[in-house]
Order: structure tokens, then sequence, then C-alpha cells
């Protein structure tokens, strides 16, 4: 076996292991600290439509629009507006499986719910599983993509004991304020999710006084060769918008709410992207290859100001999108937690905020952990296969659920081409892993075999996963 692969294993093994320890210490501590007035009951549905929109574009648009239009002029030049368009069309097929599946549920737990629902308690576990995992390390990467971004006006936050303390008041603040509410998380995530609409059609408005058609002349100049792989690299633009189904429990009206956000977000997003992108690439000619593309283009065309706006976009956006993780993260642990595949603890309720307290205390450190090591880099790697552990689950529910629906009332009517959707984001699936390298396959791997180890565990020690939870109906 290659040196470099074995050498890939074994860290990723031991980031695994430490993922896992730390969530044993986590839960641990959580069960001693939280007191008696949190116990299981239900969680209030106070969220409401815009809120569930808000998550979904907070859940898409993080960093990739600010860095990846340089990456794809590079590939492609001025026809990489086509990928995207190749892209967001892929991502909506995606989408659309997700929104017929939705209108079946009205409970927590997104594609673990839908998958265990569909194929019993072993696939869902491992899809929620990976849902975890790979969110936790979102809201980690994120939290550290605010702080590099804080330090561009502050550069002492940058490094050292500084970057530590405001990482962990970030997370500890975002968190702080979900225990009081899922309603007040929401309301921050909305404040945020709309600066950031509204910044970069700022952007947009303001760029189109600087776009010249001759800079999208040639307009293919490396030809049609990498279409294909451009299109992909583009995808992971549009990946997030399968984090706002998580919170169903606590939406009004979920099965009409839900999928009529999932369409939402993905138009408002499309719409966004293909702008902003077609903006830049008319700003200026030497977008292609450059590492911040929106602030270098900023800078050139308007000068320092529009480079300082760009970085201030930048902030706000990651604020925005771990904003969102805040509310979205702990509802996955909470999720399993209540039927019992995690602790039981993770699935208490706050008796007087109604919210799950001890799952956002979890997610809080175990993401203040992993954002103050390393670790989430290593673990990073498995993205590419749990995102299609998500989506390909999902996809083929559609299908289930047209044959055997749910028991659930108020089903709201089915999404026209649902199935023919539901093939088509499976084959996209199937491309993403024939893209992914063997580091990544192979990481992912590992991750879905401590999974099934995990889940034989809660099978064995029933008395410590909420004894009698695990039969309960999902």
């Amino acid at each position: 076996m290659d040196s470099a692969i074995l050498r890939m294993r074994c860290e990723v093994s031991a980031a695994m292991g430490g993922l896992v320890y730390a969530t044993g210490l986590a839960c641990a501590g959580v069960v001693r600290i939280v007191p008696a007035f949190v116990r299981s009951s239900t969680m209030d549905r106070r969220l409401s439509s815009s809120d569930v929109v808000a998550l979904g574009v907070n859940g898409v648009i993080g960093s990739g629009i600010f860095l990846l239009p340089g990456v794809l002029a590079q590939r492609m030049g001025p026809a990489s507006l086509v990928a995207v368009v190749a892209a967001g069309l892929l991502a909506f097929f995606v989408t659309i499986s997700f929104a017929d599946v939705s209108r079946h549920f009205e409970d927590t737990g997104g594609a673990y719910l839908y998958a265990r629902s569909a194929f019993g308690r072993f696939v869902g576990f491992e899809v929620g599983w990976m849902t975890c995992v790979t969110r936790v390390l979102v809201f980690a990467a994120n939290a550290n993509g605010f702080v590099l971004a804080l330090s561009y006006f502050v550069p002492q936050v940058g490094h050292g004991m500084m970057h530590a303390w405001v990482l962990t008041v970030l997370v500890g603040g975002l968190s702080w304020v979900n225990i009081l509410g899922s309603k007040l998380g929401a309301r921050v995530s909305t404040w945020f999710g709309a600066a950031k609409i509204v910044t970069l059609a700022i952007f947009v408005g303001a760029g189109l006084l600087f776009v010249r058609s001759s800079r999208f002349v040639p307009w293919a100049p490396s030809g049609w060769g990498g279409f294909g792989e451009t299109v992909l690299i583009a995808f992971y633009m549009f990946v997030g918008f399968e984090s706002l189904v998580i919170p169903a429990g606590e939406v009004l009206s979920p099965q009409r709410a839900v999928p009529r956000a999932l369409l939402s977000v993905m138009a408002i997003v499309s719409a966004l992207y293909l702008t902003t992108h077609a903006v830049a690439l008319g700003m200026w000619e030497g977008l292609a290859g450059s590492q911040n593309p929106l602030s270098d283009a900023a800078t050139v065309a308007i000068g320092d100001t529009g480079g300082i706006f760009v970085a201030g976009c930048v902030m706000l956006s990651t604020f925005g999108y771990a904003a969102g993780q805040a509310v979205v993260v702990p509802r996955a642990f909470f999720a399993m937690a209540q039927r019992g595949e995690l602790p039981a603890k993770l699935g208490a309720v706050h008796s007087v905020y109604k919210t799950p307290a001890a799952s956002i205390a979890v997610t809080a450190l175990l993401t203040i952990g992993l954002a103050l090591s390393s670790s989430f880099k290593q673990l990073a790697i498995i993205s590419v296969v749990a995102r299609v552990a998500q989506y390909v689950p999902v996809c083929l529910s559609v299908w289930v659920f047209r044959r055997h629906p749910p028991f659930l009332r108020h089903e709201t009517a089915a999404i026209p081409f649902a199935r023919t959707a539901s093939v088509i984001a499976m084959c996209v699936c199937l491309l993403l892993l024939t893209q992914a390298s063997r580091q990544q396959l192979a990481s992912g791997g590992i991750a879905l075999a401590l999974g099934a180890a995990i889940y034989w565990g809660s099978m064995r020690y029933r008395h410590i996963f909420a004894p009698g939870a695990a039969t309960k109906s999902p």
C-alpha cells in the first residue's frame, strides 16, 4: 500500500478517534452539568418560513462565492458562467428530491430521519452520523473563517490567545443565544442572511458600472475540455441547502414551509451566484487564478474602498454561516438521541426555553475544540463521501415514499417530476464519487465504518442510549 495513503488513513483514524473521544467527554460533561430543569419534552414550533429560508441561505452562501470565481475563470474563462448555470441545475435536481421527501415529515432530523423511515435504523444512523460529523466540521471551519476575515480589520485576532478568545466567544455566544430560544437564534441567522444578500446585491449593482463587454472575449480561451470538472467544482458552491430541513420539528407548518424554502433558497442562491460571477468577470480581466477574486476585482475597479467592502462581506457571510450552523447542528444530535442512537441526555429539551440545551452545549464544546486544533483539516476530506451518504438515500426515498407513504397526516401535494429529478441527482452523486481522490474515498470509508461500530455499540448498551427509545417509531 502506498505509504502516503497509509499515513493519511492513520491521521484520519486518529482524528476520528479524537472526535469520538471528545464527543464522549462532552456528553459526560453535559450529563453532569445540565441541571434538573432540562428534561425531555416537545420543542415549540416558532420558526417561520422566512427563518427557514434564512437558514438555507446561510447554509449555502459561505466563503465559496468569494473564492471560487478565480478558480472557475482560470479553468474556462467567461464560459465558466455556463458551468455555474449547469451546477445550479444539478443542485436543483437534488433539492427537488429533498423537497418532495420533506413534505412527508414534521419532526426534527432531516436526511437522517428520511433515511431511517425509508430504509431502517442502520442506514438512518449512518446518514445521521455523517451529517453530525460534517456539520460540526463545517461549523468549526467557518468559525475559523470568521476570525480570519475579522483579522483583516483587527490583525491581533489572527493568532495566539486573541484568536482562541474570539473563536470561543463567537461559538459560545451563538450557542447561548440558541439555548435562550430557537426563534432568537433563527432571528440572528435571518438578520445576517438578509445582510449577506444585500451586500452581494450591492456588489453586483456597483460592479455593473465597471463591467466591459470586451472582458468576455475570448469566451472559452481554454476550450470546453474541462467543462465537466468545472461544473463539479462550481457544484460545491451550492451544497449546504440540506441543513435547513434538520430543524423541521420547530418550524410552523413544516410540510408546507420546508419544501417551499428549499426551492426558494436554490432560486435566490442561483441568481446571486450567476450575477456575482458575471459582474466579477466583467470588472477585471485578471480574475483568473486570483486567490481573492471578488476583493481583488473590487480593489482594481473601485479602489481600496471596494476591497474593504468585500472584506466586510466575507466577514458577514462567515458569521451568518456560523449563526445558521449554531441553530442546525445541535438538532442533528438531538434527533438521533431522541431515537436512542446517541446518549439520552442529548435528547433533552429545556423546560423553560423549549430548546435542545444539552445538544447545543455539546455542539459548542466540540466545535470550539476542533476549531482550536487542526483535527478538522484532516477530517474535512470526508466531505465528498458525506455528501453522497446524505443525498443518495434521500433520492431513493422519493421512490420508496411514492409507493409506501409514511404514516403522517396533512401531506402536501407531490412535487412534479420529483422521481425524474431524483434519478438525475443520483447520477450527480456518482459523478462526485468519480472525481473524489483515493484519500477522500478511504477517509469516507473509515468514517462510515466507525459509524457502524458506534451503531452496534448503541444497540449493545441501550441502558445508556435512552432505554425504550430505540424502538420508537420515527
